[in-house]
């Protein structure tokens, strides 16, 4: 799929809260540095979600009108990278190497996606955010699975995806599977604030990383061969045993003050 020609650009998605000061200067500062790597970068809110789903010809999902705003923002995340494709940011700090994924993934035939490797950590994070029953046997097992085969993750916090490719088309198949199996419960019990979650009080049924991390890892173990990894570029002749340490720290996205664009320098 020959996506060299369409402009480059990334969506953020900002679906309702007020956002605090740290993620309201990023949501200031994101336009300008992309704008500094020629590269567009659009937030999509419940302003002008609308306007992008009648383009892309594709109603949301009945449910997605009961979900909270984080989980809004993880479904339109899957929605807009299987049927746009371009790149995603969480509302965080940027990191280097936009340009240098948009390359690879535009020269690359036989990649569906680029990004840097999750992490470890980040797996067990997950693990610990989906609030997992002892007796869920398959999720244990599942995210164990994930934890040994590390290598083959990307990271879901920033990403770039051709659109429509059988990746991106079984991640949205799971996507839409899950809002089926709750969309009576989500009627029921919608969500009361943007960072509703399972076992919150309120009874929202789904928990907090099942439309994303839950679906996304089993994606990427299984189209792991047509994934590309970033990580590799930034550090000559890195080794997967010194690649945990160096995920301590983001390329595409950064929890840690900005980079300089297309530079990535290791924390002394």
């Amino acid at each position: 799929m020959d996506i060299s020609k369409k402009p480059r650009i990334v969506y953020g998605f900002w679906m309702g809260g007020t956002p605090c000061s740290i993620r309201q200067q990023t949501l200031d500062e994101l336009p300008l540095y992309f704008k500094n790597l020629g590269i567009t970068f659009t937030l999509i809110t419940p302003a002008n979600i609308d306007f992008y789903v009648e383009q892309v010809g594709e109603k949301l999902h009945e449910g997605f009108q009961y979900l909270s705003a984080v989980h809004k923002s993880d479904y339109l995340r899957c929605y807009f990278m299987h049927f746009l494709g371009g790149g995603y940011i969480d509302i965080k700090p940027p990191g280097a190497g936009w340009n240098k994924a948009f390359d690879k993934l535009e020269t690359t035939d036989s990649y569906y996606a680029v990004s840097q490797h999750i992490g470890p950590a980040d797996i067990s994070g997950a693990e610990e955010g989906g609030a997992t029953d002892p007796r869920d046997i398959h999720r244990i097992a599942a995210y164990k699975k994930y934890k040994i085969n590390w290598l083959n993750i990307m990271t879901q916090a920033a990403l770039i995806c051709k659109p429509k490719t059988p990746f991106t088309a079984e991640w949205y198949n799971s996507l839409q599977t899950k809002m089926d199996t709750y969309l009576a419960a989500l009627k029921e019990n919608p969500a009361r604030h943007a960072r509703d979650g399972w076992g919150g009080g309120f009874g929202y049924p789904i928990r907090w990383v099942e439309l994303l991390s839950d679906i996304f890892f089993p994606a990427c173990c299984n189209h792991s061969q047509h994934l590309g990894f970033i990580d590799h570029e930034f550090i000559d002749g890195i080794l997967p045993s010194q690649l945990k340490d160096f995920l301590s720290n983001r390329l595409l996205r950064t929890g840690c003050p900005y980079v300089a664009p297309d530079e990535y320098v290791l924390p002394t």
